[in-house]
């Protein structure tokens, strides 16, 4: 073969190759200026997704599975429907079709008024004849200069699960704007744009500024910049049909084979309960049983973004309260808890701000009716998911150990504790219907001044839960750090964050000493006919409840985790032991490091198999529930895989509640198997000995309760995350929202690259020129090569 004829069919084959090499290249900065960096590959970002309902669908996503691309454009006035192309130029400019674009929001921009009108204006079919939407990005750090806190808007409704929203049934007050910055953005189905959040800020410096550049000179000269190259972003989000809702996602039925085939799952997880003082001997458990007084709080915040749910004050603040307030009381003794008229109770509450799913589960599943369980098996000790309790085998529940629980007395629920509205001042809410308000209101003490706003309007909270489940008949307070109406425009947005201002420590340290002395106080009121009870109630929680220091060693390292590091070494501390305790009962790790993530994230998430549905693990297979009679006591186990915040709470609890017994010693451990022998929980035959995560034997206070709204119930005899809806009226009459995720296919995303029409058409003649003249000089040198053998010269 001729050194010519290789040389050039060399240089072909690099010509084509040069023309793919764009695509292949990996991004190595934050802008698209480099040689051959044509793509940022995957644009770091969380989706905002799409949530089913039980009436419709609302939140984002692409129409279908086809990629959306659009130029991305940012201009001021297109909330308000002005275009980005200067009204005079030709239709002939557009002949091919609108151009295609991705808004870019800054930092602070999008609210619900501009997102409709952006999406009427532009987001129809041929938009606005010049341009079309075809998604949204909002961009991190980027506020119009001016800007202040006032001029946010919070996402959520301004009657937060109340009107207008899916949850309005479940709330008691549903109509009172309790977040009046809210705008119901999070509400809107925009199922067919898609969008994102763009958390990085150089990223979205860039992002917004090439947005920005690229509307002005569109408005400028239409002709010029449309033919050159333009950053674009192309987005695969499909999150289900526009009018999918829960009941048609949960039926759906694959086409070839006609099987079950759900493409969504319910939100929720696990809820953690946990009693102070011991705990009934569940063959007593009928008699003589205390009523409860909860302290509750909830787990999860509200957000468009899910993977961005930092929640400091929505959440984050709520728990460390609730936690430090546990700490408190667990410093005195069984004896002296079990002594009170009341029995005083912990609840966090997984789902809350999606409907009240775990209140309204514990709640349904305690009192209002009480669970009706199918079948109930008692395992022995070594096996079971709580010694001594039966485990409802369907619907599944692991523990029926609520039962032994007294009637509800009332609940004291804490709200937005960390960015209080005034420094050293806490707000009453309450319904009047128990003596939390003439309680909580004695309890100011120092600087810290408690208000009782006085209005019997309580705010969406597990305790609004309690009141709506029960009629009104019961209630409670809450316990908060907003007056009328909250006080954080930034209620509902990925701005809730630590990083972003001051987390108030000394308010979470003095709510948590007040909602203790508070609990304590009602648990100790005789409420005979002395007008002295409630005063000499009082009196003695003060002076039995320490006050709590924002110094305290255990706040500090919560607060760490709960607010900038979600993957702190204290959490995962607490959830290594509680997953050593489940490898000695079923033999292996359930644990799924399902961490809050850095910095931490509140979503509650998806209710399944591998996101903390409890199952039973048999020899016949994995069930969701299960009827079946025959299985012997050995051939089974109820097993679940909850969070690492759920697990470390779990442990937390029975840390600091389970070493009152007079029993108790600081006996060293592992796992639970080296506590079984230990002779420490002395109170009743109810109690037992587990390890914790102080690593020291503690007895068993806390439980995990399924966070299922109550219009869900695993399907019987099924793989783990098959659901169906039941419909009466003892657990589900319609109201609830029955919340659902879609599933994501695994090509969701979004990449930025640079485009142009000019350069895409040359790119593509050198290419087929390439190869042709490749294919041409292979040809001409296999002809070459046979004519010379034919005459003998090679």
């Amino acid at each position: 073969m001729s050194p010519w004829h290789g040389a050039n069919c060399a240089l072909s084959i690099l010509l084509s190759f040069l023309c793919f090499l764009p695509a292949l290249v990996p991004a190595l900065d934050i802008t698209l200026d480099e040689p051959f960096q044509s793509s940022l590959a995957s644009l770091p970002h969380s989706p905002c997704t799409a949530l089913f309902t039980r009436n419709g669908r609302f939140g984002c996503g692409a129409p279908s599975r086809d990629p959306l691309e659009g130029v991305l454009l940012s201009w001021a006035g297109m909330e308000k429907g002005e275009g980005p192309i200067n009204s005079s130029t030709s239709s002939d400019a557009t002949q091919n079709g609108p151009i295609k674009f991705v808004a870019v929001f800054p930092d602070g921009t999008m609210d619900a008024n501009a997102v409709e009108i952006l999406t009427g204006t532009y987001g129809g079919e041929g938009g606005d004849g010049k341009v079309k939407l075809v998604g949204i990005l909002v961009v991190n750090a980027t506020a119009p200069q001016g800007m202040t806190i006032s001029d946010y808007t919070s996402p959520t409704a301004a009657s937060p699960q109340g009107e207008n929203t899916p949850a309005a049934d479940l709330t008691y007050d549903p109509e009172y704007e309790w977040n009046s910055a809210g705008d119901g953005l999070s509400y809107l189905n925009l199922g067919k744009t898609p969008g994102a959040f763009v958390a990085d800020a150089d990223v979205a410096s860039y992002v917004l500024s090439t947005a920005q550049e690229q509307a002005s000179s569109l408005s400028k000269n239409f002709a010029k910049t449309a033919s050159s190259p333009l950053v674009s972003a192309k987005m695969m989000y499909y999150m289900g049909p526009e009018d999918a809702t829960t009941e048609s996602c949960l039926s759906w039925k694959d086409k070839y084979d006609d099987e079950l085939s759900p493409k969504c799952l319910p939100l929720g997880g696990n809820s953690i309960w946990a009693i102070a003082g011991t705990r009934a001997d569940p063959s007593a458990a009928n008699k003589n049983k205390r009523s409860v007084v909860m302290i509750a709080s909830n787990l999860d915040g509200p957000s468009m973004f899910h993977d961005t749910t930092p929640a400091a004050n929505a959440a984050a603040g709520n728990i460390l309260t609730a936690i430090m307030a546990a700490k408190a009381i667990g410093s005195f003794t069984d004896d002296i808890l079990d002594s009170f008229k009341r029995q005083i109770a912990f609840g966090f509450f997984q789902g809350e701000k999606y409907g009240y799913i775990g209140s309204r589960s514990f709640l349904s599943d305690a009192y209002f009716p009480g669970l009706d369980c199918k079948k109930e098996v008692t395992q022995d000790d070594s096996m079971a998911y709580d010694a001594g309790r039966a485990t409802c085998m369907h619907p599944l529940r692991p523990t029926l150990g609520f039962r032994e629980l007294g009637e509800m007395y009332g609940m004291l629920s804490v709200d937005q504790i960390a960015v209080p509205e005034t420094a050293d001042t806490l707000y009453v809410h309450d319904d009047g219907t128990t003596i939390a308000a003439n309680v909580l209101k004695q309890l100011s003490f120092g600087d810290v001044q408690v208000v009782n706003e006085g209005n019997e309007d309580v705010p969406p909270s597990p305790t609004s839960s309690l009141m709506k489940m029960s009629g009104g008949t019961l209630g409670g307070a809450v316990l908060a750090g907003y007056s009328e109406a909250f006080s954080d425009p930034y209620y509902g947005t990925y701005k809730d964050s630590a990083s972003l201002r001051d987390i108030d420590l000394d308010s979470i340290a003095a709510a948590a000493t007040i909602a203790a002395r508070a609990a304590v106080s009602m648990a100790y009121y005789d409420a005979d006919d002395d007008d002295n009870d409630l005063d000499n109630a009082v009196a003695f929680a003060q002076n039995n409840v320490a006050k709590i220091s924002s110094d305290d060693e255990v706040l500090l390292l919560m607060a760490n985790c709960l607010f900038y590091d979600g993957k702190c070494k204290f959490l995962e501390q607490y959830e290594s032991v509680e997953d050593e305790n489940d490898k000695a009962r079923v033999g292996q790790s359930l644990s799924q490091y399902e961490h809050l993530g850095t910095p931490p994230s509140f979503f509650a998430g998806v209710y399944s198999f591998m996101y903390g549905q409890p199952y039973i693990a048999s020899k016949g297979g994995y069930y969701g529930s299960l009827l079946e009679t025959d299985l012997k006591n050995e051939d089974w186990r109820v097993t679940a895989h909850p969070s690492v915040l759920e697990t470390s709470i779990l442990g937390l609890l029975n840390d600091m509640l389970g070493r009152g017994s007079k029993g108790h010693k600081n006996i060293t451990c592992s796992s639970t198997k080296q506590c079984q022998n230990q002779s420490i929980c002395s109170g009743s035959d109810g109690d037992y000995a587990v390890c914790a995560g102080g690593k020291i034997c503690v007895c068993s206070r806390a439980r995990f309760h399924p966070a299922l709204d109550p219009a869900f119930v695993p399907l019987e005899g099924e793989l783990p995350g098959m659901f169906e809806m039941q419909y009466n009226e003892t657990y589900d009459d319609g109201s609830s929202p029955a919340y659902t995720e879609p599933f994501w296919s695994a090509d969701v995303g979004i990449s930025i690259f640079r485009t142009s029409a000019v350069v895409e058409q040359a790119a593509l003649w050198v290419t087929i020129s390439g190869l042709f003249f490749c294919t041409l000089n292979i040809w001409v040198s296999w002809w070459l090569k046979g004519q010379l053998e034919k005459l003998s010269l090679i």
